[in-house]
């Protein structure tokens, strides 16, 4: 996938329905590129994370990004798989169990930032990534 540190070509709409996401310096996915704006460092974990969207996406970033905006429970599903085939990147490279626990703790409080709008807590978001592992196939690795 290409970087960018720009902003993504439809960043005053997310600004105008998920509110100033600049304090969870969120990264973006539209198309192919990874827009970076906030300059975090991009780990392999995220960089799958955000190649998960880019197939989400498909050939139309626009479309997806209009029912994602829009749509609370579409925005999970769409981020629980994502989130979820990024925990399950520590599980398939054998990390110890205090690496995943960790892991699963930190992409937790990802999935219930108020940057995507308070969709779960920290305990359901917990136990979505966990189940979507356990009951999901792979998606993509």
């Amino acid at each position: 996938m290409k970087q960018s540190t720009a902003y993504p070509p439809n960043y005053r709409d997310i600004v105008d329905h998920l509110g100033d996401v600049s304090k969870a310096r969120p990264l973006f996915c539209y198309g192919n590129t990874i827009y970076n704006p906030f300059k975090r460092e991009i780990t392999k974990d995220f960089e799958h994370h955000e190649y998960i969207h880019s197939i989400q996406q498909g050939e139309n970033p626009e479309v997806w990004y209009y029912k994602y905006l829009r749509d609370p429970a579409f925005r999970l599903q769409q981020e629980l798989e994502a989130y979820g085939e990024q925990y399950r990147l520590a599980i398939l490279n054998k990390a110890p169990p205090q690496i995943r626990d960790w892991c699963l703790e930190t992409l937790a409080r990802e999935l219930s930032n108020e940057a995507y709008g308070n969709l779960v807590t920290l305990n359901e978001a917990k136990s979505k990534i966990r189940n979507y592992v356990k009951y999901n196939a792979i998606k993509t690795v």
